[in-house]
């Protein structure tokens, strides 16, 4: 019965969420999502996610350094976005690049509901910091889909 659940949830799928931190392979998160969710994924939306801290500074220099966290978020997304398909991870789906300011739990919670996100993808590596991780699992109110680093133990 669980088994027939899980099938019928997977054939409508079509909005998934990726925060990206740099420093992980998306491509083996993306990839190792196709492979247990039976290779679907042709007609995905991933939404890639960048998030950038705001910063510390009087009112009349903030607007220009948020502008600049963004754009900067946004190029490093597009490279990601580029090296996803040039894998071959990525074939048939759509990427949208998405840039906020704020912490990634509210942002991935706003998302979600926004977005009308049907599935949020993680890597067990996201930025390397357990407590930010679990504070992103119990916000979000959508499916979780969480990828184990390569060669690590979760």
């Amino acid at each position: 019965m669980v088994l027939a659940v899980a099938d019928a949830y997977l054939h409508w799928v079509k909005t998934i969420l990726m925060p990206i931190d740099y420093a992980m392979p998306a491509d083996n998160t993306l990839r190792q999502a196709r492979k247990m969710l039976n290779d679907r994924g042709e007609n995905w939306k991933v939404l890639l996610l960048g998030t950038f801290r705001g910063p510390f500074t009087p009112i009349s220099q903030s607007v220009a350094i948020h502008d600049d966290l963004k754009r900067k978020t946004l190029e490093q997304l597009a490279i990601q976005r580029d090296l996803l398909r040039d894998s071959g991870a990525a074939n048939g789906m759509t990427f949208e690049l998405l840039a906020y300011m704020g912490s990634l739990e509210n942002i991935v919670n706003y998302l979600s509901h926004e977005q009308k996100v049907d599935c949020l993808l993680l890597s067990t590596d996201l930025h390397a910091n357990r407590e930010e991780f679990g504070k992103v699992l119990s916000r979000v109110r959508c499916p979780i889909l969480v990828i184990p680093a390569i060669g690590k133990e979760v």
